[in-house]
């Protein structure tokens, strides 16, 4: 989560003071899987960078990648 929280987290709460629309739209959408999945936001996240690591670590001994939202 260290990505995450640390670039990804303070650039979306720029963007929200900013009023940014896109960003408002993403959130909205995220929040929108996260309640169909009976999940938190954190949770969500933690979620997704699982994914991403076994993913990731996957496709580094040959295997192809499996999709990040095959559970959602």
């Amino acid at each position: 989560m260290t990505n995450f929280r640390t670039i990804i987290v303070p650039e979306a709460v720029k963007s929200i003071y900013a009023e940014d629309p896109t960003v408002f739209a993403v959130v909205q959408q995220v929040q929108a899987v996260a309640c169909s999945q009976k999940l938190s936001l954190r949770e969500l996240a933690e979620n997704i960078e699982a994914r991403l690591l076994e993913g990731h670590l996957t496709t580094q001994v040959g295997v192809t990648c499996i999709s990040v939202f095959n559970t959602f």
